[in-house]
This record gives structure tokens, sequence and C-alpha cells, in this order.
């Protein structure tokens, strides 16, 4: 598991040039974070599979349910979120959350997270397998909040996207959202039941097939978000389409999620200098 998950973040930082305006070292290494982290293979949306889960609870959490953000993209998904936080949890500037990360199928990964209408099953299967699996597996072995005030979901990319539906779909079942560059959802619809869920929304001005494009997008879902009392943090900066910019504008992003007290405490260069945060303060 530990080779795994390491080759797994290596492609990810690989893949993409940094943006961080903080020290690169100040985040872990990537044997820190596998190290910390557990992988367990469960039966998966498609008969006779299994897919990775993974896992990431504090050592220094106490016993019992703790705050879970559920993130798409499984060890990539992981990472983005844990590693500008691990310290700080650690320090105890911030409360313990779990974090848990789910693997997508390789080849079909668009078609799980974005629905589409000649491939609805595979979305469908998948969505349910999210829903009716994975997350009643996370909450009895790993202790994840059976509260939807204090479940939060999140993703980048395509897993942006899921993110977004899923809210649209259960808006009941979360209290929170983390939508890194949503890709393939032009448009989300809410009602009056997703009123009380807090957001997240991140584009870079050089994402997309022209500057601004996502940024563009995001903004015109900000706008449909805004119909209601929602609390939004809007992150919009100099960084193209990569996992390092996602990373670096997570720690504080995600804190804010919760309604961490420590959250401006643990935020980056790039998010004090990108993210603007509007409407109810309220935690989850």
């Amino acid at each position: 598991m530990l080779r795994h998950l390491a080759f797994a973040l290596v492609l990810l930082v690989a893949s993409a040039p940094a943006v961080a305006q903080q020290p690169v070292s100040l985040m872990p290494s990537f044997q820190d974070v596998a190290a910390e982290v557990r992988s367990i293979a469960i039966e998966g949306p498609n008969p006779r599979t299994r897919r990775s889960v993974y896992f990431w609870r504090p050592t220094n959490a106490p016993p019992g349910e703790l705050p879970v953000l559920y993130m798409a993209d499984g060890a990539y998904g992981l990472y983005v979120a844990i590693a500008g936080l691990r310290q700080a949890v650690a320090d105890g500037r911030i409360p313990p959350l779990l974090v848990v990360g789910i693997d997508p199928h390789r080849q079909n990964r668009h078609y799980e997270y974005v629905l589409y209408r000649d491939r609805r099953t595979t979305f469908e299967d998948h969505e349910r397998w999210f829903l009716e699996t994975v997350m009643p597996f996370a909450e009895r072995i790993a202790g994840a909040s059976r509260d939807p005030a204090r479940r939060a979901i999140g993703g980048y990319s395509n897993g942006a996207d899921f993110t977004l539906a899923m809210i649209e779909r259960h808006p009941e079942m979360f209290g929170a959202a983390l939508v890194h560059s949503p890709a393939a959802k032009p448009s989300v619809s809410l009602d009056d039941r997703s009123a009380h869920v807090r957001w997240v929304m991140s584009a870079g001005r050089h994402e997309g097939r022209s500057n601004n494009s996502v940024v563009a997008l995001v903004d015109r879902l900000i706008e449909e978000i805004d119909d209601r009392p929602s609390a939004i943090r809007r992150c919009v900066g100099n960084w193209a389409h990569e996992g390092l910019a996602w990373r670096d504008i997570s720690p504080g992003s995600v804190s804010w999620l919760f309604g961490f007290s420590g959250s401006a405490e643990v935020e980056t260069t790039v998010e004090r200098e990108t993210c603007r945060n509007t409407g109810p303060n309220t935690g989850l």
C-alpha cells in the first residue's frame, strides 16, 4: 500500500509545475503522508471488482466519530486535501478530521463523475456505490461522522463535477462542498434544501480552452448558488489545471468548510491572496 500511494502521489506532482508561493519544504513528503494512510480494497460498483478506498485519520484523534471529507480521485484527492493540513492537525491548531479518498475507474472516470444520458448507468452505479457502500463502510471502519452537518464532499476537475452533482441530487447528505476547477458541469440546480451548504469554489485563470474560461464557469455557478443564503469561499488566481495548485488552495479552504476557528492561521500565501469568503459564517 505504501508504494502504491507514494507512486500515485509522484504521478500527481510530476504532472504539473509548482505554483505555491510558500516553500515546498513546508509540505510533507510522500512517504510521510503514505505512512499515515490506510488503504482498503472493497467490493466496487461493478460486479466482481474491487476498488481501493483510502483513509487518513490523525494519530491524535480521540475515539469516536470525526468530521469527514470525502474526496474524489482516491490517493490523488486525499493528498490534495491533507498535505497542507497534516501538521496543523498534529500541532493542535485545528481539530482532527477524517479524509476519505475514493478511487475512480481508470477508463470510466469521466462517466462515473459526470452524468450523461447515454452513459447514465455508469454514473448512477458509482453514485449508488458511494452512498450505499463507501460511506457506511467509512462510518463503520474509520469513524466517519454520520451527521450530515459534519460531512463534506470534494474533488477537482471532473471530481468537482461529481461534487456538484452530489449536492444537487442529495443536499440533505452533506454540509459542505470543496469544488476545485469544475470541468464539465455548466450549471447546478439547487433548491432550499441546499441553503445550509458551505461552498469552496476555485478556478485558475490559465485553465480551460482559453484564459479565464473556468473562472467564468465558476462565477456562473456561484451566481446560481448565491440565490440561497449560502456561505461561499471563492478562490481565483494565476494557476493552471494542476494538482499542486489545488493542493495549495486547500488547507485554509478545508478548515473553513468545517468552520474551524484556526482556519485563517493555516492558509497558504496563495489562499490569503486569492480567496474571499462571503455569506453566513456558521460552522459545521
